[in-house]
């Protein structure tokens, strides 16, 4: 979550809002802003307010990698695919319904984004907050609005997080409300959406004093326990601490927040209520298996007075089970001398998390957050929150995209001022973090055959356009592995010539791509088996009696496995020495020289196949036996 700078003035129930952002990107409608760090800024004296994720990744499937990253206000978002090679193989502009953004979300059979727009004018009638479906090629599926929802400005002076399960989806925000003193005050927002009939089933936008209502709401994560909502807030003033709520109904039934709710303190914040500075951040809450795992910075390790409110933030993990009214604290550094960012807690394996962060110096004039420098840290924690082994530091840098697992590493990426990204590995076995530079892979995902041409020989060709059951607007055909390629070789018409492979055959996979933009996408594969290419070695001196018999298939040379046999046999002299055109069966008729001929390849698939001609001659010898 990136941190801004916003200034806050104390009122006697809930305090007003008076926006003072500062180190915002401008770009173009091409141009991804960049995120280094974004995460990481802490606002001393200022508040420590965060503002949505603008980075995505996606994990698809164990080879298949999605980025999806914001343009900013008023841009469009991009999409970019990535293979288990770090390559790009696709890339998509998808058009901002809304003018602000707010998230990205996919429930695993489709995508979803969040988005938003200012109502100045307190008009109920003015939709403040989009959810969008897409299927998986990012078609538009339909869409659902809030309209007025008592929102001044959404998303303000916080995050976005959604959780899903079924066909229900939750979205945790917040929002500036409509006046009712000439100040819009702030808070959390939640509500429900049926993802299938696509209509709210409930919302909580209103000032209430229930527990799940926390003003101001500075950041917000929710995970679901089963089917209930567990959502984490930073408040700074109703109540002033970092906040859990437990709601107790299922959220399939499409009511949150329709009976009990359970509150717990993670984190109690000294200080005045409303302050804005509260010398706390709030970097991410997990479920692990009912134990809640919450990872923020805090200032108080050492002292727990409001005048601890500027010292060192040290990083901070919380845990609590589903029904303590409090958490266990346990601070992970012990920084004098500089402060630890928001840190990110995620999911790794064997049920173990891993907690990144890195060190922040001093304020930054030119765009108002703290700097860092070039090197991150991460420690790994077990189940229950406790540490697991020492913290690590690597060359790195952290962004608003939350790390996920690909490949076997946490992965996320960052992008510089110059449009530049890196995407960083880290191996929760080894510790250590590698960088990559993602290439660009015109030629898109791998896709497994779906037909099979059958069998050739090396040197045989087959005209395989005929066999692709799409459209006539295949842009190329295209083998995409190296030792496939050595197999055999396709043109731009569809014609596959077979070079020979090894003994044992290679099946290579022939993908036909339809051209989009700038990149190519498999609409169907077809795999042939490309067997060696046969070698006729029949001696060229024989000598055998009037109406002895020759195997002539067991004179190729080749030792695959998975021979072919010839379909068609000839003699150039059968007086000399006859051949049986079905079998290969060859019978010594006299002596002299002769030419033996086998022809492979007939119809497969229902397509001819170029017929490979193999040869030999031989000179016969008649023996008096």
């Amino acid at each position: 979550m990136k941190m801004g700078i916003l200034k806050f003035a104390a009122v006697a129930f809930v305090t007003s809002l008076t926006l003072s952002l500062s180190g915002n990107v401008s770009v173009s409608a091409a141009t991804i802003p960049s995120n280094i760090d974004a995460h990481n800024s802490v606002s001393s004296h200022v508040g420590d307010v965060a503002s949505p994720t603008l980075s995505y990744l996606y994990v698809i499937d164990e080879s298949h990698l999605m980025r999806v990253s914001s343009r900013g206000k008023d841009k469009g978002v991009t999409v970019y695919w990535y293979n288990n090679e770090y390559k790009t193989y696709g890339q998509k502009n998808v058009p901002k319904e809304l003018p602000l953004f707010g998230g990205f979300h996919s429930d695993g059979t489709y995508y979803y984004l969040i988005t938003g727009q200012e109502n100045h004018g307190c008009d109920d009638e003015t939709e403040v907050y989009r959810v969008t479906k897409y299927d998986k090629d990012w078609k538009r599926l339909g869409s659902v609005g809030l309209f007025g929802a008592n929102t001044y400005e959404p998303f303000a002076a916080g995050s976005c997080d959604i959780v899903s399960m079924g066909d229900f989806l939750i979205v945790h925000t917040c929002h500036t409300m409509y006046s009712s003193d000439s100040t819009h005050h702030q808070a959390n927002a939640v509500f429900e959406i049926n993802t299938a009939a696509m209509n709210v089933t409930e919302m909580k936008t209103e000032v209430t004093n229930d527990y799940g209502y926390v003003s101001h709401s500075f950041n917000q994560y929710s995970v679901l326990n089963g089917d209930q909502l567990v959502s984490v807030d930073h408040g700074d003033a109703y109540p002033r601490e970092i906040h859990m709520t437990r709601y107790m109904d299922d959220v399939t039934d499409g009511n949150f927040n329709n009976s009990t709710m359970l509150p717990a303190t993670i984190l109690s914040i000294p200080g005045a209520t409303g302050d804005n500075n509260t010398g706390v951040t709030l970097g991410g809450l997990q479920n692990s298996d009912g134990t809640f795992l919450i990872a923020g910075t805090s200032a108080y390790k050492n002292d727990d007075s409001e005048n601890a409110m500027d010292n060192e933030r040290n990083v901070f993990v919380a845990s609590i089970d589903s029904f303590s009214e409090h958490a266990e604290v346990n601070y992970i550094t012990s920084y004098t001398s500089s402060n630890a960012s928001n840190p990110f807690i995620v999911p790794i394996n064997n049920n173990h998390y891993m907690l990144l962060w890195s060190t922040l110096s001093g304020i930054d004039n030119r765009n108002g957050k703290r700097g860092s420098n070039d090197k991150i840290y991460f420690q790994k924690l077990k189940a229950d929150g406790d540490v697991d082994g020492r913290i690590y530091s690597a060359k790195a840098h952290l962004s608003d995209c939350e790390p996920v697992m690909f490949n076997n590493k946490l992965t996320w990426f960052t992008t510089d001022d110059n449009g530049k990204t890196t995407l960083y590995l880290l191996d929760p076995v080894t510790m250590k973090v590698k960088k990559k530079t993602p290439k660009t892979d015109k030629h898109g995902a791998f896709m497994a055959a779906s037909i099979s041409a059958g069998t050739i020989v090396g040197g045989q060709q087959i005209d395989m356009s005929s066999l692709f059951t799409v459209s006539d607007n295949i842009s190329c055909y295209y083998i995409r592995d190296k030792a496939e390629k050595k197999a055999g070789r396709i043109n731009k018409k569809g014609v596959f010539t077979a070079k020979g492979s090894n003994s044992e055959g290679k099946t290579v996979t022939v993908e036909a791509q339809v051209k989009e933009g700038s990149y190519y996408t498999s609409v169907s594969s077809c795999s042939i088996i490309v067997l060696e290419k046969p070698i006729l070695s029949i001696p060229k001196r024989h000598t055998g009696a009037i109406g002895s018999v020759m195997d002539g298939n067991s004179y190729f040379t080749t030792t695959s496995t998975a021979r072919q046999l010839p379909v068609k046999w000839e003699s150039s002299k059968p007086s000399i020495a006859d051949v049986d055109e079905e079998t290969g069966r060859i019978t010594i008729k006299g002596e002299g020289k002769t030419r033996i001929t086998a022809y492979f390849g007939d119809t497969i698939s229902g397509n001819t196949v170029k017929q490979k001609k193999v040869t030999a001659s031989m000179r016969t010898f008649v023996s008096s036996n």
